[in-house]
């Protein structure tokens, strides 16, 4: 199993639970995570944390449409809607880190209204919503652009903007993308597997009907799994990890009534075709 979008990294995971968590992780039987970030700050640490487990912890890099505001000591104190200065830096570091980056991500829009009401600065406390939307799809798109012109796959966020999302993805001609835990409407759906897009599975699916829904809807041809650690667990109110991946698996062989195997043999090979530098090199046989 392959869990596809996680936030592994301090100070959303504690330094010294990171490699305990990894080592759970194994013992689950995931062969691999991929690590996505909201802020430049976090890229730095997911690629530090990949080498030390290289080959199991995978990096994407991005910038998150909802930015996180941090105290002092770096805890998240709210979300504020993300600007162009957010991009800071971010194309360089991925630049000079290409061979090991796997993916773009997290990045997309985010048109909730504690992110569109957020009072960081004067055009939210306007309530501008129209030129909040505007500067994050230039923030979006900046960042597809990236992604189209380097061949990596988008790990894409699009909550309550689901269709503007893809609209966007269809218009800047994106074809390796995952939407993860989609939560617009099924035409949307539709028609982001109509583009060939990959949607993923979060192991929150066991108590969502909503997400149950769209497992029902996508192909295990175009389906992920992911866990969103330490988000969208399996009970709610409750920190995530990478461990519980297989309850979106088991979650997913219900509704589509196959065997388990199944979901996650097609759900790894789909991994691995989106994100090829996460497939295991085997050493090629000498002839004698």
């Amino acid at each position: 199993m392959i869990d596809i979008h996680a936030h592994i990294y301090p100070p959303t995971i504690p330094q010294e639970s990171i490699t305990p968590l990894v080592q759970r992780a194994k013992a689950a039987g995931l062969t691999a995570i991929l690590s996505v970030s909201e802020t430049l700050v976090d890229a730095r640490h997911i690629l530090r944390l990949s080498i030390q487990h290289q080959g199991f912890l995978y990096p994407c890099a991005g910038i998150h449409p909802a930015q996180p505001i941090r105290d002092a000591d770096g805890a998240s104190v709210g979300t504020r809607s993300v600007v162009e200065a957010d991009l800071e830096g971010v194309f360089e570091f991925m630049e000079e880190n290409l061979a090991r980056i796997v993916g773009v991500g997290e990045v997309g829009l985010d048109f909730t209204l504690p992110v569109l009401n957020s009072t960081s600065n004067p055009e939210r406390l306007l309530n501008k919503h129209d030129m909040i939307k505007t500067e994050q799809r230039k923030v979006f798109a900046r960042q597809v652009r990236f992604a189209i012109q380097h061949d990596l796959a988008l790990n894409v966020h699009s909550r309550a903007a689901g269709h503007h999302a893809i609209t966007l993805l269809e218009e800047l001609g994106a074809k390796k993308v995952v939407l993860h835990a989609f939560d617009g409407q099924l035409k949307y759906v539709r028609k982001g597997l109509a583009l060939g897009y990959y949607f993923s599975i979060p192991t929150s699916a066991v108590r969502t009907p909503q997400q149950q829904a769209l497992a029902e809807e996508v192909p295990l041809e175009l389906m992920l799994l992911e866990s969103d650690t330490p988000c969208l667990a399996p009970e709610k109110g409750v920190s995530n990890v990478p461990s519980n991946l297989c309850v979106a698996a088991q979650e997913v062989a219900r509704i589509k009534n196959v065997d388990l195997e199944t979901v996650i043999t097609t759900t790894t090979e789909n991994a691995y075709k989106l994100f090829p530098k996460t497939r295991p090199h085997r050493p090629a046989l000498s002839v004698v």
